[in-house]
């Protein structure tokens, strides 16, 4: 059948395998001549994408857009089915986050600096810089409006459109490294 062809077609050996949160994509990370390789299975029909020398790559949680570094180091925002690039964004290298809209993306670079960018139009929303010497990771709210900025001992709620701290939660005796929204926004878990 043309679905057995098609999973035939996938990467021998994968790293890793990994379904999209709608469970309509597959996804297969593995090395190919030495570069790494993300293959873009639909299993409606069978249509693949690949992307090679991919070190840093998110997508939304529809599938519909990415982030990743390019060959020259900016940011790439592009279409997840076609691989297309529709947007290149100067910004120092660093850890990604795609909202889970493909609206927002967040930038943590520098230790305890977040820029966030408008992944429709490569827009500039904000930047936020904390006290905590050491930033772990940041997750934008299901309506990319907050981020929580994850740091050793606190999270720090900000504001995407401004860039304004709203509150901190100190006192976590080690280093803080999920606490994704909850699906309406309002808890942190």
């Amino acid at each position: 059948s043309r679905g057995r062809a098609a999973l035939a077609a996938l990467p021998n050996i994968a790293d890793r395998l990994t379904f999209t949160s709608d469970s309509k994509q597959v996804i297969a990370t593995c090395k190919v001549d030495g570069q790494q390789e993300i293959t873009f299975t639909r299993l409606s029909d069978w249509t693949r994408t690949a992307m090679r020398d991919v070190d840093s790559l998110v997508f939304d949680a529809a599938a519909n857009r990415f982030a990743r570094w390019g060959d020259d180091g900016r940011l790439e925002l592009g279409e997840l089915e076609t691989g297309v690039v529709l947007k290149r964004i100067e910004v120092p290298r660093g850890y990604l986050v795609l909202g889970r809209s493909g609206k927002n993306v967040a930038v943590l670079g520098d230790g305890s600096r977040i820029r966030v960018f408008d992944a429709t139009n490569a827009r500039a929303l904000c930047e936020i810089k904390v006290d905590d010497r050491v930033v772990n990771t940041v997750e934008l709210s299901p309506d990319e409006k907050r981020l929580a900025i994850l740091a050793r001992g606190s999270v720090t709620i900000g504001k995407v459109a401004d860039g304004t701290l709203q509150a901190k939660c100190a006192g976590h005796a080690g280093a803080v490294h999920t606490a994704p929204f909850s699906p309406g926004g309002r808890w942190l878990g």
